[in-house]
């Protein structure tokens, strides 16, 4: 998964984690490194929080705008 988030970076993609019902310091670690930086990572405790985590991703990407 490191190798994998790694090189998605390299190659411009933004990478956005989203960490739910888990609670290991290794899994937050893991999903906090693979984001592109601390803001988009989000820890998801509840059926709450998962929604508004998703609706912070859908916010993020309706704010990309793709140009050539």
């Amino acid at each position: 998964m490191t190798t994998a988030c790694s090189n998605a970076k390299l190659d411009g993609v933004q990478v956005v984690t989203i960490l739910f019902r888990v609670k290991t310091v290794a899994a937050q670690n893991l999903l906090r490194n693979c984001a592109c930086s601390g803001n988009l990572f989000c820890i998801a405790r509840d059926q709450a929080a998962l929604s508004k985590a998703f609706t912070d991703v859908a916010e993020l990407i309706g704010r990309i705008r793709i140009t050539k």
